[in-house]
This record gives C-alpha cells, structure tokens and sequence, in this order.
C-alpha cells in the first residue's frame, strides 16, 4: 500500500479548485473507473483531474522500469498512477493536503508509492532521481517561492535532487503558443493575451517562449535540451511531435477547446500551415514538453521522436502509434495496445498482414511481431495526399483526376458484385443504413485507404496503415468514397476547386451513394470506435472573423457608383471610389468610364458604403446638369439622419444624365456599428409602437366625438359648418396625421 508522509506539511493550500475537490475525493474513494462520472457530468475540474486522456503527456515515453521518478505538484493523481506502473519507485510531493489525499486515494494500491504533503522548499529529500517530473508546475514557481528570480532558483534546487545520468521532463504552455493569439484565454489568468504581453501586473503564474525556456536551462547548468510539441496542449494531447518529427505535422488536428468558451479570429490549421512553411512552426506550438539533461550523454537517450494516441477510442482499439530513431538512424514505427482489451485489435493488424502483402499495384508496408506491438516499416516518401495538393497547387486538375481514376481502377480489382453485404454483423459496425443495390466487395478489406496512408515511394506506392480490417464483404465505392470525403474537408484548395459532388463525380459516385456512405462513416467513426465522453466536455468556439471583418470595414471607406445603360444594375457596371471621411463629413467622386460615353444611362445607383450607416446634409454636385438623391432602401428618418440599417445603403440618382462625367457627393455620415444599429433599430420599433399608441386614441378619441356631436345634431339639427367646426373633425385630422407619421415612418 502506497505511503502518505505529513512530516513536512505545515497546513498551506496554495492552489485550489474550491468545494468540488470534496467532491473529488469522494469519487476516487467510491470508483477507480471514472468514464460514468465523466459521461455524466461535465464540470471542468472533474474533466481535469480524472479524464484519461492527461496520461497522454507521458503515457507514451520510454521509461527505464528500474528507475526512480520524483514528481513535483502531483495534485490530484491525474499522472501518478502512470509513473507507478512504469517506474520502480515514485515519491510524489504535493503542497496541499485535500490534493494529497485524492491522489492518495486514488493510487494507495500501487505500493511503491509515497506521497509527501508541503512545500517543496521546506522538504528534505535523501536520494537522488533518475527522473524528475515538473508537469504543469514551473509556472507557479513565483507563488511558493521567494526569491528574485524563482524559476532559475526552483530549478537549480530541482537539479540537485537529479542524478548525473538523470531525466528533468518539464511540461510547461508556450505562452507564444498559437491559440493564446487567436482568441483563447490564458489558462492561468484567465484573461485574452496575458502571456503574450508578458503577463503585466502578474506576480504568482509565468510561462516562456522557447527562447526563453531554453536560455533559464542554459543559466541554470542544463545542457541538453530536447523540445516535444504536444498537440492540441499539454494538459490533453492526442499527438506529440519533436524536431524530428515536424514534416509529419497534421494541420487538420481541431482546436479544442475544455477549459472555457473561446474565440476565433482566423483560420488556424492555414497558419499552422505557413508558419511551418517558413520554418518557425516549432515557436508556436500551444505547449512544450522538454526533456532535460545535466551533462552530454547518451544513457536514458529518448528515441521517440513521434507518438499519437487513440484515448479517444472504446478501450478494445486504444493503442499508441511511436516512430522510433534507432541509433544507426534508422526509423521504425510501432503500435502498442494501451489496454489489454486493445491486444486483440493489434493481433488483427498481423494476421491481415500475413494474409494481404499487396492490393494491385499498393503494397502494404512490411510488419513484425514483437511481444504484444508490431513494427511496421516506416516508408520515407510523399504521400498520395501531398501529390494530388501539389497537381492542384499548380493547376494540374486533368492529372489529378486521372491519378484518382487509377486508384479507383486499383481497388476494383478482383472485386465482386454483391447485394449481401449489408447483414447484422456489417450493421454491427456501420449502422443500419441499406442500400439496395449491388456493389463491388471485398472480403477483409483496408476501409482506411485515405491518401495520407499510402506513400509513394520509389515509383511504388506503400500502404503504411491497415488498423481498420473487418471480416466482412466490404464495398469498394465506399472505400473509394472514404478516400476522396476525408481528402475534400481536410484541405481547402480541393474545395477551392471542387464541389463535394463534382469530385466524388470523378470516380461516379452519385448523391445516394454519398448519402448512405455518410451515415455509414460517421456511425463506424462515432458509435463503433469513438467513445463521446471528450465531446461532453468540449466548450463551445464562437467564429467572429466576419463580425471582425465587417467591424474593420469601417476603415476601408469603398464607395461605389452602379450605372444602368438598360440591362438593370450590374457588378460590371460599377465604378468604385475611396470615400474621405474626417470627423464625420464625407466627400466621394466617381469619374464615369470614357469608354461609356457614347453610351446611353438609364439610371445611376450610389451605394455609400457596404454597411449600416447614417447620412444627412448630403449634396451632389455634377459636370452638367442638376441631379438628386432618393432613398433607395431606407430604413427610418430620424433627427434628419436618413437611417440604413441594411448592409446595403443606396440612393437612386435623378435627373437628366446626358454628358455626365463625374459626380460629387458631399455630406455627414456615421457608420453604425452592430451594438449601434441594434440600438437604433430598437429605437425605432419603440417610436412606431409609440405612434401607434397615440393613433390609436386619436381614433378612439375621434369615435367618441363623433358620437357626442351626432347626438348634439339629432337634438339641436346643426348644419354642415357646425359640425365641420367640432371636435370631432378636429380629433380625426389629429388622427390622419399620425397615420401619415407611421406610414412614412415605415416607408
């Protein structure tokens, strides 16, 4: 049974998440299994501490099992139980004691455990560490430590405590890290673009650039630094890239989002993309995990340089794809089970390999057994994604399509015609979607043939994933359809160029096809494999990109002049002008197209701006004859402001339009921002309702004046001029008048 150690602990809390810790502490007494509680509530601390998916920073490293490992901030256990199954004794020090026991708790049955409560400053530790774990700790350096610079100092002690031979695994934000300047808060403040200024007027929290992180290590006497990038973050990572690995990167990998709502101000899988393109992709990867050393030495050597995790998967498919660099520099790439329920999906793996060398002219890349993994060679070369990008890239749409052809004429090879395919046990994987028609099956087919699978390498294309095997008559259309569909949303110059349904066309895939093979996919993706508990906890990306756009437009002042020579207004008609604006009276100047002239005009159009607004005092000024300004699609008159709440303000010109060759137009405008025309459309409403209300009494008020003087002209016989004097006529002109108020008002 693990050990819990009060020696040292002198009642400090620290951080904390409140009450819900309790809570936590409840839960990890009642269960050891978490997936419930995580299916059923989706309260962020909960997720934090007790998702599976945080094992993924470390679940994946190469760990020396005779080892001992020091872990400095284990909270609550959410990474201790890993360490004891991998290392042959772990200390885990914690500052605060409700922490301490849920991690205690929760990892008392491992018995090379001792958790040991207080701050780690006070706390005397004997022996040395040939691993030393700093996970999301370095950054509240500051807050238990006082001394001028707390980060090199809570290093120095922590390289102390290192063996010579000894690991320091630190995983740590980039506070330069991409998401932090496209709208996502700071984690430890919790404000937009803390880290990126540098954390002003913060004392306790600090994260580094790379630059940074590495020059403290440097001051502090470490000497070789070796940089993993976790993606998404550190806290949740499902891909784990190095130096080694950056030409790997998957730029189509979603920014979720756990901890709070964010936003989005740009497209960042395109970012990533260029930034990688120049070469800097390394500075701006969300998080860092660095492996640290004291001296040059090639003993604990990490050879990983690259891991994906499938923890978003039901346990009997989770496993771990690492590429491996051997010594001789060699590359190799093995799949693990992370599960023992996941041995059975490896074993699959190696008897389809066994059973299927080649599919036509695709070879499958050579694999082996080893224990309870498989190696698969790893094949250096494009793959046949990269190659269709790059036909289209340079505008080769004949040579893509002819190349998806012959992939297409590949997998029908050897195929046959089959109505029988969807049976139980196929429903069983894809859902109860049928289709009544034959099509052309394969038995224990790849369904994973997406272009990012197969490489070309050596005029000789290698299939180097076949993870999705089924014993089952598998129809080729979809498998096709698969390859082209995750093609198509996973790049943007595909759609550039095709629509969904123009590309699946290339290889005759019609709508119901598509249709079908949808409800298919996403039933084998998010019922078969996939375990939703994740998505629960995913917090909600609000796009603002056209809301900033249409906001910074107001900068941009692109005025346009449309002209009617008897076809109607037109885009190819349209004559666009810069309109200059200084404290809020504008000028605006359309010199009509020379070769126009010998043109008749039928009408002229002006478009002030692209957005709401508000204009008034406006004059036009001409080359020849008189012409005015009618409010084309106004919305209100209000305060002598004629009022466009539409992204599409115009005015008609009239008047006589022979030789005209420039229009002036002057004026006062105000553009409207969004909370602004919200404020006046409201006041508008308001104002109608109000004038509705006072029509409404005129006319009441009329009724009961006609009634009192017809009464008065029965009993005294008034004539014609009386009753034209009375109040009724009065109240009823009062009426009308409100009535033609509310009508213009609405016109």
């Amino acid at each position: 049974m693990a050990k819990l150690n009060l020696e040292y602990y002198n009642n400090e809390n620290g951080y904390s998440d409140g009450a819900i810790e309790d809570e936590l502490l409840e839960i990890v007494k009642s269960t050891n299994d978490f997936d419930e509680v995580l299916r059923k509530d989706n309260r962020w601390p909960l997720f934090y501490h007790l998702s599976p998916l945080r094992q993924n920073i470390l679940n994946w490293y190469p760990f020396n099992p005779d080892a001992t490992l020091l872990e400095v901030g284990g909270g609550c256990g959410a990474l201790t139980g890993l360490f004891c199954q991998r290392v042959k004794e772990v200390k885990s020090i914690e500052l605060t004691q409700r922490r301490g026991n849920i991690n205690y708790e929760r990892n008392k049955h491992f018995s090379n455990l001792e958790i040991i409560l207080g701050n780690f400053n006070n706390i005397k530790l004997q022996n040395k560490f040939d691993y030393i774990v700093l996970n999301g700790v370095l950054e509240y350096a500051g807050s238990f430590t006082n001394m001028e610079n707390p980060y090199k100092y809570f290093l120095a002690q922590i390289k102390e405590l290192l063996k010579p031979t000894g690991v320091l695994l630190i995983a740590i934000e980039n506070r330069f890290g991409l998401k932090y300047f496209n709208g996502a808060i700071e984690d430890h403040t919790s404000n937009l673009f803390s880290g990126i200024n540098n954390y002003p007027d913060v004392k306790e929290v600090k994260t580094f650039t790379k630059n940074e992180l590495r020059s403290i290590l440097k001051d502090v006497g470490y000497n070789k630094l070796k940089f993993f990038y976790p993606v998404p973050d550190y806290k949740f990572p499902e891909v784990i890239y190095s130096d080694d690995s950056l030409d790997l990167i998957n730029f189509n990998i979603r920014d979720k989002t756990y901890n709070a709502d964010r936003l989005r101000f740009y497209d960042e899988n395109s970012v990533q993309e260029g930034l990688y393109d120049e070469g800097i992709i390394e500075y701006f990867f969300n998080s860092f995990l660095v492996e640290v050393k004291k001296e040059e030495c090639v003993v604990n050597d990490s050879n990983v340089i690259y891991a994906k995790m499938g923890m978003d998967r039901k346990p009997s498919f989770q496993i771990v794809t690492k590429i491996v660099k051997e010594s001789n520099g060699d590359l190799k790439v093995i799949k693990s089970p992370m599960r023992v329920q996941s041995n059975k999906h490896i074993e699959k793996m190696y008897s389809y390999y066994l059973e299927n060398n080649s599919l036509g002219k695709m070879k499958n890349a050579k694999l082996d057994k080893r224990d309870n993994s498989v190696e698969i060679e790893y094949i250096k070369g494009k793959t046949l994604e990269k190659i269709l990008i790059d036909m289209l890239k340079v505008g080769q749409k004949e040579k893509f399509e002819h190349t998806i052809q012959s992939f297409y004429s590949e997998l029908m090879q050897n195929v046959e015609d089959r109505d029988d395919y969807c049976n139980e046990k196929f429903q069983s994987v894809f859902g109860k979607s049928k289709l009544e028609i034959s099509l052309n099956c394969k038995f224990r087919s790849n369904i994973d043939l997406i272009f990012s699978n197969i490489i070309l390498k050596d005029e000789k294309y290698y299939i180097i994933d076949y993870e999705w095997i089924f014993d089952l008559w598998i129809p080729q259309e979809y498998v096709a359809w698969r390859s082209l569909y995750y093609l198509y949303i996973g790049n943007k110059i595909v759609q550039k160029n095709y629509r969904l349904e123009e590309l699946l066309s290339i290889i005759h895939l019609d709508e119901k096809l598509h249709s079908v093979f949808t409800k298919w996919d996403d039933f084998f993706g998010n019922n078969y494999v996939r375990d939703n508990i994740n998505e629960i906890h995913e917090k909600n990306v609000l796009n603002i990109e056209p809301e900033l756009s249409e906001f910074l437009k107001e900068s941009k002042r692109e005025s346009a002049l449309y002209i009617d020579f008897g076809d109607g207004f037109s885009e190819q008609h349209k004559i666009i002008s810069e309109m200059h604006i200084q404290k809020g009276v504008f000028k605006v100047e359309f010199k009509l197209e020379t070769e126009n002239n010998n043109r008749r005009i039928h009408s002229l159009r002006w478009d002030p701006l692209e957005q709401s607004c508000q204009l008034k005092n406006i004059s036009i000024l001409n080359s020849t004859n008189d012409l005015e300004l009618n409010a084309n699609n106004l919305n209100s008159h209000l305060n002598d402001w004629d009022i466009f709440i539409t992204k599409d303000p115009n005015y008609l010109i009239l008047g006589d339009y022979e030789n005209l060759s420039s229009v002036l137009i002057t004026g006062e405008i105000e553009v409207l921002s969004i909370k602004k025309a919200q404020e006046i459309s409201v006041q508008i409403i308001n104002e109608m309702n109000l004038e509705k209300t006072e029509l409404k009494n005129g006319l009441d008020a009329a009724q009961k004046s006609y009634e009192e003087e017809m009464k008065i002209s029965k009993q005294y016989k008034m004539n014609y001029d009386d009753i034209a004097n009375s109040n009724f006529w009065k109240a009823t002109s009062v009426a009308r008048k409100v009535l033609d108020k509310v009508k213009a008002t609405r016109n």
